[in-house]
């Protein structure tokens, strides 16, 4: 017989109920699982002669006794961290057969297998999150509402007991919440910082008790997610909002540069294979500055000014040539020859290879000094 065996006698008390074991036969296997010899167990009293395992069957053996029905149980003794299957039955009147298996190997190692299987499920869900997370605050033109609303959502999903959790993203006096949010005392929260101040928080709650684990009812993977997830939305909040005060910036420029009185061009500086500059491409312009070259600012881009107006290349070949590269600014009086309007130019280099002219029209000022001359 391989298995662990013991046979009992069943020591009944006046009521004629179970009232104690004796122990009358026992194997080789049961000695080793038992940790005991037989000489020194036969006759004796179950309870007193193995106290280790006696408390944990005790009553499954009085139920064998009192019903005749067989059980098959495992069982365990947290002190001594030892595991049994057990099968009793009673082959005979006020006799019970006990088969007992030493389960504690297999059942550390299932042990074992169930925590690695955890940590990769809280592992799998961690990256989930913060893999749709990248993808939503990467979304180009993504506000910072809709990128706390759709986290706030999704952020449940990468907690233990998914089905229990709930999330709110608090940003200064903005709430956004997943569905069925409600305060408990179960909760985990991390702050939302912008250039070191505080302005928001990341928090799950769950909404019903759950066993402790590393940080109340939270795991510390919980704990590094949490904390990730509020130190990335504080990154992309500065991100978005830099970007956001920067296109106000830019609209606020345009808007300037558009309405200034005077014409504006940047160019390029062209040169020829010696180095010298013969012409200058056209980079930007405002429309004052497109209504003089008589077309359209998008028609304008990267054309060249001395393809546009060949007659001024005499006249402000050489001004425009120095000043390129000198980067000396000048200011200048000029005529296009075309339509006879005279501009006052202020010609300077904002950057090494660039040109940068902007054009008042003096005609009629021009035409007022002859008159007061004449």
């Amino acid at each position: 017989m391989f298995d662990a065996g013991l046979l009992l006698e069943v020591i009944r008390g006046n009521s004629g109920d179970p009232a104690g074991f004796r122990i009358i036969e026992v194997n080789h296997k049961a000695e080793e699982v038992l940790g005991c010899q037989r000489d020194d167990i036969i006759g004796r009293d179950f309870v007193t002669a193995l106290p280790s395992i006696a408390p944990a069957v005790f009553d499954l053996f009085v139920g064998v006794a009192q019903t005749g029905m067989p059980v098959h149980r495992e069982i365990s003794i947290p002190d001594l961290d030892l595991c049994y299957e057990l099968k009793a039955y009673q082959p005979e009147k006020d006799q019970i057969v006990a088969i007992i298996n030493d389960t504690t190997y297999r059942q550390q190692a299932e042990k074992r297998l169930r925590i690695k299987q955890r940590d990769l499920d809280n592992r799998v869900r961690e990256l989930t999150i913060l893999y749709v997370m990248t993808d939503i605050v990467e979304r180009y033109g993504v506000s910072v509402d809709e990128i706390l609303r759709e986290i706030a959502t999704i952020l449940p999903g990468g907690w233990f007991h998914p089905e229990d959790a709930v999330a709110r993203i608090t940003l200064e006096d903005r709430e956004y919440l997943s569905s069925g949010f409600c305060e408990t005392p179960w909760r985990q929260e991390s702050p939302i910082s912008f250039h070191g101040w505080i302005i928001g928080k990341v928090e799950v709650c769950y909404r019903h008790e759950h066993p402790g684990e590393d940080e109340g009812p939270f795991l510390t993977e919980e704990r590094s997610l949490i904390d990730t997830v509020a130190e990335r939305l504080s990154r992309t909040i500065e991100r978005v909002w830099a970007d956001e005060g920067l296109r106000r910036s830019e609209e606020k420029y345009r808007l300037l540069f558009e309405q200034m009185h005077e014409s504006y061009t940047l160019y390029e500086v062209a040169r020829d294979s010696d180095g010298n500059p013969v012409d200058y491409k056209i980079l930007e312009l405002n429309e004052k500055a497109a209504d003089i070259f008589g077309y359209s600012q998008e028609e304008l881009i990267g054309w060249r000014l001395f393809d546009i107006f060949p007659a001024i290349r005499e006249s402000a070949s050489t001004i425009y040539g120095e000043v390129a590269e000198t980067g000396v600014p000048v200011q200048r009086r000029l005529q296009e020859p075309g339509s006879g309007r005279w501009y006052e130019l202020h010609i300077y280099r904002p950057q090494p290879g660039r040109l940068a002219v902007t054009g008042q029209d003096i005609t009629e000022q021009k035409k007022a000094e002859r008159a007061l001359r004449e």
